[in-house]
């Protein structure tokens, strides 16, 4: 029986049991959920700032030649490159800012930002963020409120993206989600 052909990885179930195969460039994985896990039914939240208005942020995006793409470095090692439509600059603190964007669909971009808080307050490696495209004035808005951590926060079994060289800032972006927390309320 062919589970998995290379293309689509349907879900196979059994019980409370859900998994399916993965694929990282030439590494293929299970992926495999428990439906009645006990810790999810007790999950109360993420650890994050207070959401702040200062965070919200108005930045400039600079289009990329059609076909731009930069490189980007999973925790595996794995280097893809990855399709780049921009870059945003913003200003915080009187400072200008900038990041690589990467094509998340056709209204949005991703982000992949590393920053001052990842050595003490936020997960090591980096957080994530979804913005929408720019408008036809060239602008966009930055809410760093919506940073998120990446799966590699929760799990030593991802393959999470790091950020480019290029989105690793010298700010402490004091916004989004914190470094979680283990199920005995330790900081991981």
């Amino acid at each position: 029986m062919l589970i998995y052909d290379g293309e689509i990885s349907p879900a196979l179930q059994s019980g409370t049991l859900e998994w399916l195969v993965i694929q990282r460039q030439d590494l293929f994985a299970i992926r495999l959920y428990d439906k009645e896990n006990e810790k999810v039914d007790q999950f109360t939240g993420f650890p994050r700032y207070p959401v702040q208005s200062d965070w919200h942020l108005k930045a400039r995006c600079d289009s990329n030649p059609e076909g731009t793409t930069i490189p980007v470095t999973n925790v595996l090692g794995q280097v893809d490159r990855d399709s780049s439509p921009g870059t945003l600059t913003f200003r915080y603190d009187n400072k200008l800012f900038s990041v690589s964007a990467l094509e998340a669909s056709e209204e949005r971009l991703f982000l992949i930002i590393g920053d001052e808080t990842n050595q003490t307050e936020t997960y090591q490696a980096d957080r994530y963020m979804y913005v929408d495209k720019p408008g036809e004035d060239g602008y966009t808005t930055l809410d760093f409120n919506k940073l998120y951590n990446p799966p590699c926060a929760y799990t030593p079994y991802s393959t999470c993206q790091l950020p480019p060289r290029e989105n690793r800032l010298s700010l402490a972006i004091t916004a989004g989600e914190k470094r979680p927390v283990d199920w005995d309320g330790l900081q991981l």
